[in-house]
Formats: C-alpha cells, structure tokens, sequence
C-alpha cells in the first residue's frame, strides 16, 4: 500500500535534503583531508625518504632543495635547533652524496656537513670539515659568524680591543 498523502511526502522532503547535504560535506572533507595527507606526505621537512625512482640528477636536485628547507627551520638566531633537524640534515646529507656521485655531481658536503656540526656544537667535527674543504680560516668564531650571516642573525659580538695609548 502507498501511502499518496501530500503532507507526508512534503514532511521526508528536508530530511532528504538535509541527509543529502551531510553527504555532499562529509563526502568534500574526506577528499580535502585525503588530498592533503598526501600533500603533507611528500614535504621535505616532514619526510627524508629515498626517491629511488628518479634521475640521479633530479634526485640531487631535490634533495639540495630539501636540505635548504632544513636549514631555513634550524636557522634560528635564538635557540639551539632541534636535534631531530640536526639528524635529519645528516642523512640528507649522506643521501646527497650517494645520489651526486651517481650523476657525476661533487656539491661542497663538506661545508654542509661543517655547517651541521656547528649547529650541533661539534666544533672538532667543523673544524675538520672545513678543512677538508679547503678553507684557509677554519677559527670556530670566523664560521659561527658566517652561518649567524647566512641565517640572517646578528654576528657574534667579539671583545673591542683595547685601545693603545
């Protein structure tokens, strides 16, 4: 038996709509969330993965533009950067090197890698890198103020010298 009541029918009508709509906003929000889960998945600050699938030059490529990344959040003029940056940039780094010798690359890791030890206070492990690098002034205070530079920081602040009388 159908029920042919027109005041029943138009009573089911805001149900349907109001049932239709819940669907059409649950249905745009799990898209917007799934869209960005895989957005958020492949940002270089929250994932170091291999991207085994490229060109080795556009994985050096990449992987440059992921280190940067990383130095631009552990380039704080005003705290210590957070260790789990510091572990990052080191594999980053490691990464890099495998990829750029596969593309016939030598980027200058041993300027980064100097760069990562002073930002985690392994002043040694700088200096050494920056030997390795070639550089003439390898003095802690000389570097910790070129990377405050590059950090857009104020420089450290070196005693006046005295003045001769």
């Amino acid at each position: 038996m159908v029920d042919r009541n027109p005041a029943h029918q138009r009573s089911s009508w805001p149900l349907l709509v109001g049932l239709g709509l819940v669907g059409l906003v649950t249905g745009a929000l799990a898209g917007y969330f799934g869209y960005s889960f895989a957005v958020v998945a492949k940002n270089p600050l929250v994932s170091v993965a291999d991207d085994s699938g490229e060109q080795p030059f556009d994985q050096t490529y990449r992987e440059m533009a992921r280190l940067a990344g990383l130095e631009i959040v552990a380039g704080k003029c005003d705290s210590a950067p957070d260790p789990r940056i510091i572990d990052q940039e080191k594999q980053l780094i490691d990464q890099i090197e495998v990829s750029a010798k596969k593309a016939n690359l030598d980027p200058p890791l041993s300027i980064a890698r100097a760069v990562v030890a002073y930002r985690g206070s392994a002043v040694q492990q700088e200096t050494a890198f920056l030997q390795r690098a070639g550089w003439s002034d390898t003095s802690s205070d000389h570097f910790a103020n070129i990377v405050r530079d590059l950090d857009g920081c104020q420089p450290h602040s070196v005693a006046p010298k005295e003045k001769q009388q």
